[in-house]
């Protein structure tokens, strides 16, 4: 065996301020931005089993319709849920705006639709955190510290 790379939660995922910045979001709530997201849900179905679905979700942002205030009221209900990415250019309601607010969880909006969206969350997570001169140091020192890189090479 060469080596190990322990797990590093940094290097997992992304906060949703980059996720916001890197989908060129809205944020419609004033609620912190450095919980991490490391994977991504779509909220597609109906209220009662999206919430069923989100209970099992960790470290999670739920991508739905902006006009779907039943799934969005689930996904704020679910504690593994960090955000909200709400597609389509449509506003969510002020009651659903207020229980984001209440649970301190940040409320994304996009004007593209929700396969693009998916697509482009999934890409920012799976790519795009190399680009961080911090990312790629860390990575280097993992590396360095668990990998018999020679032995390897």
């Amino acid at each position: 065996m060469f080596g190990a790379l322990p797990y590093e939660k940094e290097l997992a995922g992304v906060t949703v301020g980059e996720l916001a910045d890197e989908l060129g979001a809205e944020l419609l709530t004033d609620a912190p931005t450095d919980a991490f997201v490391e994977r991504f849900l779509v909220g597609a179905m109906g209220g009662d089993e999206a919430l069923r679905y989100f209970r099992r979700a960790r470290d999670a942002a739920v991508i739905t319709g902006g006009d779907r205030a039943d799934v969005q009221t689930a996904a704020l209900d679910a504690s593994g849920v960090a955000c909200l990415v709400l597609t389509g250019g449509h506003r969510p309601s002020g009651a659903v705006l207020g229980k984001a607010a209440d649970a301190g969880k940040p409320v994304l909006a996009v004007n593209t639709d929700t396969v693009t969206a998916i697509d482009r969350a999934e890409e920012i997570v799976r790519g795009g955190r190399t680009r961080d001169v911090r990312t790629v140091d860390r990575m280097a020192e993992l590396l360095g510290d668990h990998v018999d890189v020679d032995a390897l090479v």
